[in-house]
C-alpha cells in the first residue's frame, strides 16, 4: 500500500527545533497550498494548510535556513494521530511525517557561491 503525498507551498510560521526523549531532533511547521479553481466561471482561490514534522540533521537544517514565508516542497508519508482531549472527546490529526525536502527560494543576488543549503535533503 501506497502512503505518500508530495505538496508545494510556503510557510506559516517560522520552524520550530526541540529535541525528543530518544534524544532526535525534531522541526514542526505548517504550509500553505493554494488551490485555484473555476467556480461557475469565476476564479476560486482556497488555501489548503498541512502540519508538518521533520527529523534529524533535516530538522536542524529547516530550523536554521527556513522562516514563515520561505518555499519548500515537500515529500513523505501521512501520519494519523488519535487521541481523547481533557472531557474525553475523540480528537484526531494527521500530519505530514517529511521524508525530502526542496528549499524553492530563490537565492539572494549578495549570496556568495557555495553558501547555499543542499536543494535536496534527505534524512532517514
Amino acid at each position: 500500500m501506497i502512503n505518500s503525498v508530495t505538496l508545494v507551498g510556503n510557510l506559516g510560521n517560522d520552524p520550530g527545533l526541540k529535541k525528543l526523549e530518544n534524544g532526535t531532533l525534531c522541526s514542526e511547521f505548517r504550509i500553505a497550498c493554494n488551490e485555484i479553481r473555476n467556480d461557475n466561471g469565476e476564479k476560486v482561490e482556497r488555501t489548503h494548510w498541512f502540519s508538518c514534522d521533520v527529523y534529524g540533521k533535516t530538522a536542524e537544517l529547516c530550523h536554521k535556513y527556513l522562516k514563515k514565508g520561505s518555499r519548500v516542497g515537500i515529500r513523505g508519508p501521512l501520519q494519523y494521530h488519535a487521541w481523547k482531549d481533557e472531557k474525553g472527546n475523540q480528537r484526531s490529526l494527521v500530519r505530514i511525517n517529511v521524508r525530502d525536502i526542496e528549499f524553492l527560494d530563490s537565492k539572494p543576488a549578495n549570496e556568495k557561491p557555495g553558501a547555499r543549503v543542499p536543494v535536496n535533503m534527505r534524512d532517514f
